[in-house]
């Protein structure tokens, strides 16, 4: 349970806080891929990072320096596609490449995950009926290595009229009756050749997940993974889901590929509920404004004195049903020279 403490004084919207410690909490990997030697290849055996052994070898993955991805200012970024060649039938379909983190973090207090990364898709060249495109998708696992959650970015669904790729942006939702993930369309779509932020965050004692592209919310407080499977982290992953297929049968994918740079994985306690206050000089209620997060609970206390503190106030205690900012307004404080409050959270 965390808590802080405000006090109001006289006509005014003074602010007193004694705040919990937060737990230990920040960085767990970070990597521009600046000291990875650019090439094919080059990314799995680098710094920790593993890949699908069967696609070792296979030019699918590397680093490219500035020079030769183009994007100015840019530096080594690690690159996933664009060879042609056919995979063999044996290899698979899933081109993977990833960095474990390996912890529980709801048993270390630190639940929020923080997964950001720079990306950016090439779309393969060509535009003919016979073009070939991939699906580009980040994965999260459990430390057993079974999948628990995964963005897709579609780039082989094509729109009928113009014949290019819709774009489309899917997460993965688990479906209890089939006892399989489903893809969901969020309606949003990426862009081709431009760079674009990813963020994924994920709560994972709430079991609440978002994403945003460049800040943009493209979901948010939604439920991220509901099947069987333990919820603690292990490798994050780009993946290749090579589309197409060769005259043989076997798995060929087109020039399209993903490029990735600054990819950081942290993680944080919930925020401590330390609250802005203000007084209404029509009213004299008080409104205490402080970080919330979806699915904790939140209990409002007050005292006069700071020698005893009451729950009596109406809907002190409520559930947050979004993460962000919540607010509660105490309209009994009209008339109290001096007040003090304590906010509460716990997991219910």
């Amino acid at each position: 349970m965390c808590c802080s403490h405000s006090r109001v004084l006289p006509g005014s919207a003074a602010l007193f806080c004694l705040l919990a410690a937060p737990a230990a909490a920040g960085e767990r990997y970070y990597t521009d891929f600046e000291s990875f030697t650019p090439g094919f290849d080059t990314l799995v055996g680098t710094d920790g990072w593993q890949g699908s052994s069967a696609h070792n070898g296979l030019r699918l993955s590397g680093i490219d320096a500035e020079s030769m991805h183009g994007v100015i200012g840019l530096g080594n970024a690690a690159f996933l596609g664009g060879n042609t060649a056919v995979v063999p039938l044996s290899a698979g379909r899933t081109v993977n490449v990833r960095r474990n983190i390996g912890i529980d973090p709801t048993a270390l207090g630190e639940e929020v995950v923080t997964f950001r990364c720079l990306v950016g898709i090439k779309d393969s060249t060509g535009n003919t009926i016979g073009t070939r495109r991939d699906n580009f998708e980040f994965a999260v696992y459990n430390t057993s290595s079974q999948l628990l959650g995964s963005i897709q970015f579609d780039n082989s669904t094509l729109d009928t009229a113009s014949g290019t790729p819709k774009r489309n942006v899917y997460r993965t939702q688990w479906n209890t009756a089939l006892s399989r993930f489903d893809l969901v369309n969020t309606n949003a779509v990426f862009l081709h050749d431009t760079i674009q932020q990813l963020e994924i965050r994920i709560n994972f004692r709430a079991n609440r997940w978002s994403l945003s592209l460049d800040t943009i919310d493209i979901f948010d407080d939604l439920p991220f993974h509901t099947g069987p499977r333990t919820r603690n982290l292990g490798p994050i992953a780009a993946q290749l889901q090579i589309v197409g297929t060769s005259l043989t049968g076997s798995p060929q994918p087109g020039d399209n590929y993903l490029l990735v740079d600054d990819w950081l994985v942290r993680t944080d306690p919930p925020a401590i509920p330390q609250p802005t206050i203000s007084r209404s000089t029509a009213t004299g209620a008080v409104t205490l404004t402080f970080p919330q997060e979806a699915g904790y609970q939140y209990l409002v206390q007050f005292s006069p004195t700071l020698s005893g503190w009451q729950s009596s106030l109406p809907g002190a205690l409520f559930t947050a049903s979004t993460t962000g900012t919540g607010s509660f307004t105490d309209a009994t404080a009209s008339g109290k020279p001096t007040r003090f409050y304590r906010i509460t959270r716990s997991f219910p």
